[in-house]
């Protein structure tokens, strides 16, 4: 994880990139009100790219120390597992998705791509 203050990129899920699905994202917010974004690689052209559906979260509470802290506080894991679960329903409610781990997080987007690139037969796999 990142030390310095930059957000980070929190993951909520794996979806395939669609218009569609950009559409329904436009208007969708995630943790701490962020807005929510598909990721895809640099060098997916494939006709629906697989992509993290992603926003940006604040470095000082979701960094590898401030999460073992939060972990503690009932309130604030409440409050981040529901904007986490609401995210991954309303994509889910357009089409396939692999939910993420809630917290998964990353330094920034191209931590977050190269870990796509890298697990992308994996997850997709998992999504046939």
């Amino acid at each position: 994880m990142s030390t310095g203050g930059e957000p980070l990129t929190y993951v909520y899920a794996v979806a395939r990139r669609t218009d569609r699905l950009a559409v329904l994202l436009a208007g969708l917010r995630g943790i701490d009100r962020a807005p929510v974004t598909l990721l895809t690689e640099a060098s997916d052209s494939s006709p629906a790219p697989l992509a993290f559906v992603t926003s940006h979260v604040p470095h000082e509470a979701f960094n590898e120390s401030a999460l073992r802290a939060h972990f503690e506080d009932l309130e604030w894991l409440e409050g981040v597992a529901r904007a986490h679960h609401e995210v991954v329903q309303a994509v889910a409610a357009e089409q396939t998705v692999l939910p993420l781990r809630m917290a998964t997080v990353y330094q920034d987007d191209d931590r977050a791509r190269q870990a796509l690139g890298e697990q992308r037969s994996t997850f997709a796999r998992r999504m046939a």
